[in-house]
């Protein structure tokens, strides 16, 4: 009977952590306009040498059009969490092209994150963002 209510506690306990994980990463990022305002570096760029190890990557996003905080060519290291258990949170693949909007280093590298590495195609609205 006690492995019973263990296994049921423990599958109960488990849904929640799961559940809490789900409404972490759901959650919305902050509006564009405030997270370029924000940012330590914002530019377009291309990832470069992306190195997996278990759930965690590391890359280089190399500028292609500096926008605030970078120069041209300039080399900017990045490192994310692709997954937690078996859930993808995030991921880039190699040669990807963003907009990214740096800030948060972890050991020297920023975090990159789908809030920070925005679609190409929201280039004309930052670069009118940065130019205010």
């Amino acid at each position: 009977m006690n492995k019973i209510l263990l296994g049921v506690f423990s599958t109960l306990m488990l849904g929640a952590c799961t559940q809490a994980v789900q409404a972490t990463s759901r959650k919305l990022p902050e509006p564009l306009s405030e997270r370029v305002k924000l940012a330590d570096a914002v530019f377009l760029g291309t990832l470069k040498n992306k190195v997996v190890k278990g759930d965690w990557a590391t890359a280089e996003l190399h500028v292609d059009k500096a926008l605030s905080g970078a120069k041209a060519e300039q080399i900017f290291n990045v490192t994310w969490r692709i997954k937690l258990s078996n859930m993808v949170i995030f991921d880039v693949k190699e040669g990807a092209r963003g907009i990214a909007l740096l800030k948060g280093k972890h050991k020297e590298r920023y975090w990159l994150r789908a809030d920070k590495f925005e679609s190409v195609e929201k280039l004309a609205e930052v670069q009118r963002m940065v130019n205010k």
